[in-house]
């Protein structure tokens, strides 16, 4: 349970780092 906890503390903090790559590539590609 503890690992979990810091798991998604971890994907939390990284989620908005993925969301804006995610929008990078979205918009780079035509």
């Amino acid at each position: 349970m503890m690992s979990l906890k810091v798991f998604n503390r971890k994907y939390l903090s990284l989620a908005p780092i993925l969301l804006t790559i995610r929008l990078f590539f979205y918009f780079s590609i035509p």
